[in-house]
């Protein structure tokens, strides 16, 4: 890179104009997605000193589109990716998500110096040590410790299943995302067993009553002549979720009208099914895109599967009455028919297919 070129990029820094600060910003992401900053140190500090000082003088939308770019990368230094860890939450969350270059000190320090939007946007990384999920929880409250025991990739402590447990004893969206995850500590479900409301219990054992029997006996040691005994309300509830997809496959219902009879019963296993089916989607993941507080992911999700206004507007009211998460606020409703099912579909193509990937902000 010329030295011509860094006191172009200086020059203007230096200028008044916020178009001009703007365009400078998308060029500095520029010549880093083309991996035109080098590992000259001069270089690099040279490259982070303009940033943050571009950083400082431009509005939050600016700052949004800069971190989707760079927050990803691995090329991104690392003073620039704290620099956007530590802003608002709209800013920081593609770098929280999906930097690379942010230690496990970097992110328990960031875990204790921030408020509760940044815990939930870092208890969705791919990967947390038992240490970082330990503040995540203690520090977290309803939505981070949902998000915790979602996340698969969450290494979570005796202790921090344990505060697990104590929330869970109101909150039944809890008590379900603990029951499904994967080689949970027999201690810890011991405690969860009694604890499960009468509809998880019925929820799960629907599910379950597709799983071999070793692994129901597994799942409920001490549950197992109670399961017994609600064999036939379980296939009932299977066999009315089968119907519901025999009459999508057979035409005689649409999946819109599936959708908003899985709402009036509250029965957001239904619609995680439903969806994810429908869109060749991971059920992590549309689980994952129901529990954020943001709605972007899930009204390009539904969007993309051409879901109605009304159908929309039932899942909305499901989330907020039943799990208690976001808004149904009617203005959402409008915006989300504004979003053309074909532009939707080509956001959620942009990010492979995974709802989890699409920005929270458009």
């Amino acid at each position: 890179m010329t030295q011509a070129l860094w006191r172009n990029l200086e020059d203007l820094a230096r200028r008044n104009s916020s178009g001009d600060r703007a365009a400078l910003l998308q060029r500095l992401a520029d010549l880093l997605m083309r991996g035109n900053i080098s590992r000259d140190a001069m270089i690099v500090d040279l490259f982070e000193d303009i940033v943050c000082r571009v950083l400082d003088q431009v509005n939050p939308k600016e700052k949004i589109e800069f971190a989707e770019r760079v927050g990803p990368e691995a090329l991104t230094p690392r003073r620039v990716v704290m620099e956007l860890a530590n802003d608002i939450v709209s800013v920081a969350e593609p770098v929280l998500r999906y930097s690379p270059n942010l230690s496990e000190k970097d992110l328990i320090d960031i875990a204790e110096n921030t408020g509760p939007a940044h815990l939930e946007v870092i208890a969705r990384r791919i990967f947390l040590s038992r240490d970082l999920t330990d503040i995540l929880v203690a520090r977290g409250q309803m939505m981070v410790h949902r998000a915790i025991a979602a996340n698969d990739g969450a290494q979570i402590s005796d202790g921090a299943f344990h505060v697990l447990l104590d929330g869970a004893q109101g909150d039944t969206v809890l008590q379900e995302l603990m029951a499904l995850r994967p080689n949970l500590p027999q201690a810890v479900r011991d405690r969860l067993v009694p604890i499960l409301a009468q509809e998880v219990r019925r929820r799960l054992s629907s599910r379950w009553s597709s799983i071999p029997a070793a692994k129901i006996s597994n799942a409920l040691d001490a549950e197992v002549e109670q399961l017994i005994e609600r064999v036939e309300a379980i296939s009932d509830d299977h066999a009315a979720f089968v119907n519901l997809q025999a009459g999508i496959e057979d035409g005689v219902l649409t999946l819109d009208e599936a959708i908003r009879q899985a709402c009036r019963l509250n029965r957001h296993d239904w619609l995680i099914d439903l969806v994810a089916a429908a869109g060749s989607s991971e059920r992590s993941s549309v689980l994952t895109v129901l529990l954020m507080r943001e709605n972007r992911p899930l009204t390009v999700m539904l969007r993309a599967l051409g879901i109605s206004g009304e159908s929309f507007r039932a899942v909305l009211d499901m989330r907020a009455r039943h799990l208690r998460v976001g808004s149904n606020d009617p203005r959402l409703v409008v915006e989300y028919e504004a979003l053309d099912p074909g532009a939707a579909a080509a956001i959620l193509r942009k990010h492979h297919g995974n709802p989890m990937l699409v920005p929270t902000r458009a």
